[in-house]
């Protein structure tokens, strides 16, 4: 720190673009990831629609989450944000109706 106490970067930074090279390195990164999974999961999705089973492909969805919720394998419906209210709904029904 300068005698003002106003960090000086100017001594930290040898390339001025090397920070920012490495954050579109990442995001580079980062969305090859996505993509490749996006790529996976339409392959394992048109696989799992040979199955003529509905039980079958539910068991695929599941087991692979393709529907790829991070929180639920049985997808983005199934999540605490999308069942709150109903969870609320049955908290307060069950005790009524005595269930």
């Amino acid at each position: 720190m300068n005698s003002n106490n106003k960090k000086d970067y100017s001594t930290n930074i040898t390339n001025p673009f090397s920070w920012f090279s490495k954050k579109i390195s990442r995001i580079v990164g980062l969305i090859s990831k996505i993509t490749y999974k996006n790529v996976v999961n339409k392959i394992e999705y048109k696989k799992m629609l040979n199955h003529k089973e509905i039980k079958d492909r539910f068991v695929i969805i599941y087991n692979k989450n393709l529907w790829s919720s991070k929180e639920s394998k049985s997808g983005e419906g199934s999540e605490v944000k999308q069942t709150k209210n109903l969870s609320l709904w049955l908290k307060k029904n069950l005790k009524r109706f005595k269930i």
